[in-house]
């Protein structure tokens, strides 16, 4: 079940919904000169970000997004067995990265 919603989120997210800033260009790392950083430079540019991401608060859902995410929450609620606990998630992911 893990792998099947992980599978829906990113195709819905990743076929989009129309935003504001849709026909905006959206600056890249090269673009802005980030590539050319140090590794720590890059690592606190990044935590800046996070925490003025996060100094914004939640952000709201889209009304598709959010119906998704109501339909997904029911899926799993109308039959708790289907999928895997999170603690062999734990386990299947470590194995895979000691392999």
């Amino acid at each position: 079940m893990a792998g099947r919603f992980a599978t829906d989120l990113s195709e819905t997210w990743a076929a989009g919904e129309n935003t504001e800033k849709e026909n905006h260009m959206t600056p890249t790392i090269s673009s802005l000169g980030l590539d050319k950083l140090s590794r720590e430079d890059r690592l606190v540019l990044v935590q800046e970000l996070w925490d003025s991401i996060a100094a914004e608060g939640p952000s709201s859902l889209s009304a598709g997004r959010r119906d998704e995410l109501l339909r997904r929450s029911a899926e799993v609620d109308s039959d708790p067995d289907d999928g895997i606990s999170w603690e062999e998630l734990q386990t299947k992911a470590r194995a895979l990265f000691r392999s």
